[in-house]
């Protein structure tokens, strides 16, 4: 018999479960409009009620009367429980205790009466408490319950909070009521759709308490779709709160519009039993954030009174700026005249545009321009405007318009602004949409997208999951961590194994096997996920113009050197001379700009899409911009801009400045890459802001004059207020800010000298932070150091060791190494030298979600068992160097995985280079019909390669698994093997290949395949002379239909690669056609549902807007004999096809991509030819047609809209 007690939390979740089910947990019971406070639980004595988890719980019991008190309280009021009655277990916390104030010395301080001064001290390990109550009905002797006479007009209440709170609210036809995050607005029916005032007052507090959770205000999470689980979670603490709402004001509560949620409730409940523990805490903040209103409305109404004469204040001031620069401004870069276009713009559509100061960086635009509806409601569109030149871009949801950039000409300003209007509109539309689609949702069984997701996993990983995890994108991601977070624990009782019982039988056969690959698979999506976030490497220069670089680096570091210009001394000094007019002061700033004649013998800025051809001028140190070159497509000249860029920041002195220029570089063709996510924008972004971060703070003439500024300005005032010196942030410097003294804290800080706040908030890391040049003075009180504290908490380590301890297992040295993997130990009373204990501890990275973990086994006495920290809250200060030091770890490891894949391609670039070019008597290559082409084959062994190299060769198979298990930081080749390498766009090798005689193929260790491919047939400059791109996945069959169409071709080395590889070639060659011959794997299709070759192979063609086309195969030659019974596939996955079945998905495996049609179908060469000639010849047609019809429709679209033209400034 298990006598455990079951935690308060599970035993409150489990029966909570049990009534959400029968429909009787305490926010499904409706009650009518009537008295206020009649049905949340209070104490008598107290005369509070119970709130959080306590009301919940105590509601749960289904008691009439609401009074709810401990057992000598209710002695006190001469009452007595009865004999026999069970009462309820309630918890409750304590954040903070009393304590002796003590001076320097460690002794008391006493007051001015004798008395102990008294402090309270914020415990950083809050303490739990249980109380047991009884409820009225269980207890003899007290009074009828005394109801508070109402003196208020519920509904007239209720107006007053809405109309307090400034929440935006339409009402529209239909009987649907929301709340919608992207216009932070909330949609009502009209007020006669209701049956009573009550129900309209209640539904608009429910939608109310959702708008609390806006990131301006309580910030939760409201980015879930309609039927997520995550949605239905935000949905329970507005349920919650509405039900307490309705209680205080006595409007009554109606649920029965959310039961479709119930399902999802459930399951959270069961994944996570303290999940209504947090709603129930949220509801209450929602509650109390609502009823301030009520005492803040005629605060608020003098706020607003005072802010809106701030900002009209500010927004002459910005006005009077722009109005002042546009004196000095050149025509056609004026600020004013943009916001003049702007303002128009945004009237011409209903809206009133805002002038504002930008707080971005100090190389970002100054002025913001934000913009309004008729009531006053800021839209998610603004725009960021540089009163220097007039240059504009228009940003919605903070992310620029897709395909716009800065720029000063009108129309395009004018253009993305009224796309950023449509693309608002059209989404608010589409919301409505998926609103009614996600209702429908709800209704349907919530967990069976969960259990696609679980089976998908379970069958990975009964092979090898890491290569299909190597594929994966973010939420994919996300999907399969939370499905392998499920399966623990591994035990039957788990629910997960329960949905599973045929996997759950073979797991309980082999736990220990089955636990190392769910851990593994762990492992390879957090490496996923680091590489997705891994920075773009810095560009390699080609040797020409390194050369370059090094001879304008040693002009520019020489203060000596003769003022030649840099032109002449380039053609002088370089190997391979630089031919382009430069300016003898060049700075390093390239612009591009398209233009045409001006019909005088001139040049003028053409209007966007208008452009005869592009020029590149060049800036000299005054700021004045000279022609360099002249290219014909708009793509050409910004590559030869992005050259000059990258010749230019290798050719500076200061490495801090390289990196900050090309950090500017990336940043610029990463918002140029139409496939570029908002995630790929911001992250340039930041990396930009901090390499310019880093150049400021290591330029030390620039902390030298303002050190010295500072102490001036510093002196003089001190001279005049007899201050001492501020206490400046040179740093980061992170505080220790309770939520709830955040606005103090703010105005505490003041400004900086720039204007912007001196505090910010890392979000990652959840903590607020001084900026560098903050007075640390102003927020003393807030930095760690300062914090009272309590005696230290143990730490996750030592907690973890001691747990080690307590099995038996011998904790010394480095032990316990918290980094998530398995270390052996020897046990207590085991023999000498024993390694019999094994564990792994977890800690968790900057902003992780949870609590640290870990497994221990003692083999010597069978012990098994699973720890988690006791959940101890850290403090602030502590958390804050937690974080830092985690994210410095993630940096080194950044820097670590960068270097190992520069030193990786530079020992294949050196294996290459004593390899001996392939044959066509290679099995592998005779095998398949393909040609040897520029493979070259892994020699027999290392002689002539450097001594230090880190290659390894092994003259078979087994050789190099042996060499690569002795040897894990070498790369291990095997003799015989043939090479392919691996290419970017630039023609840089990335990678290698290597590819055994039977076809096995491996990418070599710390290289990279992603995006890279290689041309088969040819290099680079033969796909330029190709009619048309073609894309295959391996060599052979890239080979093969170069054989076939007499020109190069691509091979993308595998399906998920396709789509990658082709976006990336259609930026090196926009004016082509595209075609994607994949393969067609029908047997997978039988076994699992899915055809990777084919599905990969249409979504690259259609990002490249090519065509896929797919080899056809001779009658039966890939069809499923039709005398055989169906493959049902679970047997597949499990292994449980017939004999005769396995045979035919063999058969079928054989004909899947154009090489096998061309050598192994009866069809045979001359059929490839015919498939594949005419769907190319097609292909290339119908390209032609349509680029010619486009030049037409644009020729006549000149012909017909007004010229607009721009004077060029040089």
């Amino acid at each position: 018999m298990d006598n455990h007690k079951k935690a308060f939390h599970e035993e409150v979740a489990e029966k909570l479960i049990e009534q959400l089910k029968e429909g009787t947990a305490p926010w499904q019971k409706p009650w009518s409009p009537g008295e206020p406070g009649s049905s949340l639980p209070m104490n008598p004595t107290t005369e509070k009620r119970y709130k959080g988890i306590n009301a919940i719980r105590l509601m749960m019991e289904g008691r009439s009367d609401q009074r709810w008190m401990t057992y000598k309280q209710a002695q006190a009021e001469g009452a007595q429980v009865r004999k026999g009655e069970k009462g309820t277990s309630i918890q409750y916390w304590k954040f903070s205790e009393e304590r002796t104030k003590k001076d320097d010395n460690g002794k008391p301080v006493i007051d001015t009466n004798g008395e102990p001064v008294k402090e309270n001290i914020p415990l950083e390990r809050p303490r739990v408490f249980f109380a047991t109550v009884f409820n009225a009905e269980q207890i003899d002797g007290l009074p009828p319950m005394q109801r508070k006479e109402q003196t208020w007009n519920p509904i007239e209440r209720a107006e007053h909070i809405l109309a307090a709170s400034d929440a935006r609210i339409i009402h529209s036809a239909g009987d649907r009521a929301f709340y919608r995050p992207s216009t932070d607005s909330i949609t009502m029916p009209e007020r006669g759709q209701f049956e009573t005032a009550d129900r309209y007052y209640a539904t608009a507090l429910h939608e109310l308490g959702h708008w609390t959770g806006h990131p301006s205000r309580l910030d939760r999470d409201l980015s879930n779709p309609f039927g997520s689980e995550a949605y239905a979670k935000e949905e329970l603490r507005a349920e919650i709160a509405s039900m307490i709402l309705g209680d205080e004001l006595g409007i009554g509560h109606d649920p029965k519009q959310h039961t479709a949620y119930v399902g999802s409730w459930i399951k959270s409940l069961q994944d996570d039993p303290l999940e209504i523990f947090r709603a129930a805490a949220d509801a209450e903040k929602i509650q109390n954030f609502v009823l301030a209103f009520e005492q803040k409305q005629v605060q608020d109404q003098q706020i607003s009174v005072t802010q809106a004469v701030e900002q009209d204040q500010e927004q002459a001031e910005v006005l009077a700026h722009i109005q002042e620069t546009h004196q000095n401004a050149n025509p056609g870069y004026s600020a004013l005249e943009s916001w003049q276009t702007l303002q128009k713009t945004a009237a011409d559509n209903g809206y009133e545009a805002v002038l504002r100061w930008s707080n971005a960086g100090e190389h970002d635009p100054d002025v913001r321009i934000e913009y309004r509806d008729s009531s006053g409601q800021v839209l998610p569109i603004h725009t960021e405007l540089n009163s220097g030149d007039g240059k504009a871009v228009t940003c919605l949801d903070g992310q620029r318009v897709p395909g716009t950039s800065m720029t000063s000409d009108d129309e395009w300003q004018s253009a993305a602004f009224n796309s950023a209007i449509a693309t608002m509109q059209s989404r608010n539309q589409t919301e409505e949409a998926d609103m009614e689609q996600g209702q429908q949702l709800l209704r349907e069984e919530p967990s069976s997208q969960q259990l696609v997701a679980e089976q998908w996993v379970l069958k990975q990983l009964e092979g090898d999951m890491q290569p299909v995890i190597g594929r994966m994108n973010e939420r994919q991601l996300d999907t399969a961590y939370n499905v392998l977070d499920a399966m623990h624990p591994m035990a039957s009782d788990n629910p997960f194994w329960q949905r599973h019982e045929t996997m759950a039988e073979a797991m309980l056969n082999a736990p220990d096997d089955f636990e190392q690959k769910i851990f593994d698979a762990k492992e390879a999506v957090e490496r996923r996920r680091e590489m997705l976030h891994e920075q773009v490497n810095r560009p390699a220069l080609p040797a020409e113009d390194s050369r370059i670089a090094e001879v304008l680096k040693a002009h520019r570091n020489n203060a000596d050197a003769p003022r030649e210009g840099v032109t002449e001394l380039v053609l002088t000094h370089a190997d391979v001379p630089l031919t382009l007019p430069m300016p003898n002061d060049w700075t390093g700033d390239i612009q591009v700009r398209g233009c045409k004649p001006d019909g005088d013998g001139g040049v003028e800025e053409a209007p966007p899409g208008k452009a005869e051809f592009f020029g590149l001028y060049a800036q000299d140190s005054r700021g004045l911009h000279f022609w360099v070159a002249d290219a014909d497509a708009e793509q050409q000249a910004l590559e030869l801009a992005d050259r000059l860029k990258t010749i230019d920041a290798y050719a500076q002195t200061d490495e801090h400045e390289q990196a900050a220029r090309l950090a500017r570089l990336h940043e610029e063709q990463v918002r140029r890459d139409p496939s570029s996510t908002d995630e790929d924008i911001s992250a340039a972004k930041e990396s930009r802001k901090n390499a310019e971060m880093g150049l400021m703070l290591n330029d030390s003439d620039l902390q030298r004059r303002i050190a010295e500024l500072e102490r001036s300005e510093k002196q003089a005032q001190q001279s005049q207020a007899g201050e001492k010196p501020a206490n400046t942030a040179k740093e980061k410097t992170w505080l220790a800010i309770p939520y709830e003294q955040k606005d103090e804290a703010k105005q505490a800080a003041g400004k900086l000298p720039n204007g912007q706040s001196a505090l910010g908030f890392d979000k990652p890391a959840k903590c607020w932070y001084a900026k560098p040049g903050a007075n640390l003075d102003n927020v003393k009180q807030w930095l760690p150091e300062n914090q009272q504290r309590q005696e230290p908490a143990m730490k996750p380590r030592n907690e973890f060791a001691q747990a080690m301890k307590e099995a038996g297992l011998v904790v010394e040295g480095d032990h316990p190494i918290m980094d998530g993997k398995w270390h052996r130990v020897p046990v207590e009373g085991g023999s000498k030298g024993n390694t019999s204990g094994a564990y792994r501890g977890f800690e968790l990275a900057p902003g992780e979600k949870g609590i640290p973990a870990g497994s221990i086994q003692n083999h010597r006495t069978g012990v098994k068992a699973t720890w988690k920290a006791k959940g101890y809250a850290i403090s602030e200060s502590e958390k804050a160097t937690f974080q830092a030091d985690a994210a410095k770890r993630l940096e080194q490891r950044s820097i670590e995985r960068e270097a190992n894949q520069t030193r990786a391609v530079k020992a294949i670039n050196e294996l290459l280079a004593i390899a001996p070019q392939a044959t066509a008597n290679h099995t592998y290559l005779k095998n398949k019909q393909a040609r040897p082409g520029d493979l070259k084959v892994v020699p027999a062994d290392t002689s002539g390669l450097p001594a230090d190299s880190i290659i390894l060769i092994g003259k078979t198979a087994k050789d190099s698994k042996a060499l690569r298990e002795a040897n894990p930081d070498n790369l291990v080749f095997t003799a015989g093997d043939l090479l392919l390498t691996a290419q970017d766009t630039k023609g840089d090798l990335k990678a290698v290949q290597s590819i055994r005689p039977n076809g096995t193929k491996m990418f070599a260790k710390g290289t990279e395949k992603h995006q890279n491919f290689h041309v088969v047939g040819g290099d680079l400059e033969a796909l330029t002379k190709a009619p048309a791109i073609v894309v295959g996945e391996g060599y052979a069959t890239a080979d093969t239909l170069s054989q076939s169409l007499g020109y190069a071709t691509v091979a993308a080395f595998d399906s998920g690669n396709l789509p990658h590889v082709a976006k990336q070639l259609r930026e090196q060659f926009p004016d082509k056609p595209f075609i994607i011959a994949g393969d067609n794997d029908v047997h997978q299709e039988m076994i699992d549902g899915k055809n990777p070759g084919r599905t990969k192979a249409l979504e690259a063609a259609k990002a490249v807007d090519g065509k896929a086309i797919f080899p056809i195969f001779a009658p039966r030659e890939q069809s499923y004999p039709a005398n055989l019974e169906p493959i049902d596939q679970e047997k597949a996955r499990t292994n449980k096809l017939t004999p005769e079945q396995q045979e035919a998905i063999n058969q079928m495996k054989r004909f899947t991509d154009f090489n096998d049609l061309a050598t192994k179908s009866v069809l045979g060469r001359e059929g490839l030819d015919r498939q594949v000639r005419a769907e190319v010849s097609l292909a290339i047609k119908k390209h032609q047609e349509r680029t010619e019809q486009q030049r037409l429709e644009q020729l006549q679209t000149q012909q017909e809209q007004r010229q607009p033209r721009r004077a060029m400034s040089h």
